[in-house]
């Protein structure tokens, strides 16, 4: 199997396009398509292998006999197990093997596991690279050469690990890191660690109270409240959610800032910044996470907030009121221009009398700007969904086009005047792993083209290979990493569809567990 490009990113200045390919980085001139750069991050030792021992990859797990699942019964009081050949037993047994997948490592010969890039991003001036790799829970710093004859050298500068795997990161006023952690916790890194640009937040004002007074009662303040994370390099908490962090986008206008953070809990959390201990707002609106959040340049006020994850619509947010603009449903364009997404899995599955089961397969795993308009991602389906403005309803998206992919949207990067689109897809069939647009400012829409950047990046990225029985390993935990964010209430059900009957049967749990509390 072709490992495909699971992200992409451009930079426009200095004309550099960077591609991250399982564990491997390749830069690429963006006006040429030729290669100028590439680096492999470290392998991170297996903690199922010992002493790093050569371990086949596909070596299953032993699984229990029959004699040993009836030497285990079920705790008292729990309930009976499906019977097998059930819906509810295959459900749980697909659940299962779900989670499976998402455990298991993808192991080299020598048993480290592959440390995976989960996102890029580049300063304003393209001077400075920042990578996260997922096994290693690491952010790492590059110093880019950018000029004509330095050849887009990377030179990695420093290499910091975080407590949790890295949820996002985002680059603030080009000197500043903010990096979420799957704990929901986020910390300010200086971009360069021997730097202590970090700004701490403004101290409110007490004339009639000494300095000296004041702060003592501030370190008795933070001894209090802050955690001592022990971390090895130079950092400061900003802030924290009580759910696993997904999403870390800021925004500054004029001489204020903001950060925006999503979260699994369906929260949306506008924070000031630097003064992080101020809630500026929370946006409510969403019934599942949210995974993507974008403001778009283009409106010159940056009004919009735009967000997603895993429900069948996206909202734009006039988020400085605190208020929805719009609600913009995606499951009738999903349907239209790739059925099968949507469609029941068996002949025989049960009517419970509403779609919610069929609507949580849409789940969005991007949001791209694009001149005017933006671009919807969603996973496990070959489209793109472009919603852009007219000049007759400069405040309202609408749906302009679909546009099909060759394979399943994976990444997308917009760079140049013009402008063009590079594609990340999941081929199966085809080694075609990037596609290339080009909007048609005529017709207003955005068409394929042929270039010498999509065959170069091709032809470089397809030397990435993954041995076939990894593919699944690989889709679950690199390549299709949204969906498995969505909540269960229970093995095999979601927290929207608990029980067929829908508000009734919620109505008598609700009775029975009030008459249980008066026993």
């Amino acid at each position: 199997m072709i490992h495909p490009i699971q992200r992409i990113h451009a930079h426009d200045s200095s004309d550099r396009i960077y591609t991250a390919t399982s564990n491997t980085l390749h830069v690429f001139r963006a006006s040429t398509g030729e290669l100028l750069s590439t680096w492999t991050a470290p392998l991170v030792p297996n903690p199922n292998v010992p002493n790093s021992q050569p371990v086949a990859a596909s070596t299953p797990a032993p699984e229990p006999t029959s004699t040993d699942q009836a030497q285990s019964p079920a705790p008292p009081g729990s309930p009976a197990p499906p019977a097998a050949g059930s819906k509810k037993r295959k459900l749980a047994d697909q659940q299962g093997e779900n989670k499976k997948l998402r455990s298991s490592k993808w192991t080299n010969t020598q048993g480290g596991c592959n440390n995976a890039i989960a996102k890029i991003q580049t300063t304003e001036d393209g001077r400075w690279l920042v990578v996260a790799t997922m096994e290693d829970k690491a952010i790492r710093v590059f110093k880019v050469s950018v000029g004509e004859e330095e050849g887009g050298l990377l030179e990695c500068l420093s290499t910091r690990a975080l407590p949790k795997r890295v949820g996002d990161f985002a680059i603030l006023n080009t000197d500043t890191i903010l990096a979420g952690d799957k704990h929901g916790d986020v910390f300010a890194l200086p971009l360069q660690e021997r730097s202590s640009s970090i700004p701490k937040p403004a101290p409110t004002p007490h004339a009639l109270i000494p300095a000296d007074v004041r702060e003592a009662a501030a370190a008795e303040k933070r001894k209090r409240t802050e955690i001592d994370y022990a971390l090895p390099f130079t950092h400061r908490f900003v802030l924290g959610h009580v759910s696993m962090l997904l999403r870390i986008l800021p925004i500054a206008i004029g001489k204020k800032t903001w950060i925006v953070t999503g979260d699994r809990d369906e929260h949306i959390r506008v924070t000031r910044w630097p003064q992080s201990f101020v809630i500026e707002s929370f946006l409510l609106g969403h019934e599942g996470f949210v995974s993507s959040l974008l403001c778009p340049s283009w409106r010159t006020e940056k009004d919009w907030l735009v967000s997603a994850g895993g429900d069948d619509y996206i909202i734009v947010w006039k988020w400085r009121e605190g208020k929805i603009g719009q609600k913009l449903p995606l499951k009738e364009a999903v349907d239209a221009a790739y059925p099968a997404l949507t469609a029941p899995e068996t002949e025989d599955a049960p009517e419970t009398g509403d779609e919610g089961k069929q609507n949580d397969k849409i789940v969005v795993n991007g949001l791209w700007e694009v001149p005017g308009g933006i671009m919807v991602g969603i996973e496990h389906a070959p489209i793109l969904l472009f919603f852009t403005t007219t000049p007759e309803n400069p405040d309202t998206l609408t749906l302009t086009s679909t546009i099909n992919l060759p394979g399943n949207i994976l990444d997308v990067a917009v760079f140049g005047s013009e402008p063009r689109m590079l594609v990340s897809v999941d081929a199966a069939e085809s080694k075609e792993l990037v596609t290339a647009w080009k909007f048609d400012s005529g017709a207003k829409e955005w068409v394929s083209v042929e270039d010498d950047i999509s065959k170069k990046v091709n032809g470089e990225v397809t030397k990435v290979e993954v041995p076939d029985d990894m593919h699944d390993i690989v889709k679950s935990n690199v390549l299709y990493t949204v969906a498995t964010l969505r909540k269960t209430f229970r093995e095999g059900e979601d927290t929207r569809n608990r029980d067929p009957r829908g508000k009734e049967a919620e109505e008598e749990q609700q009775q029975e567990g009030e008459d249980a509390m008066k026993e």
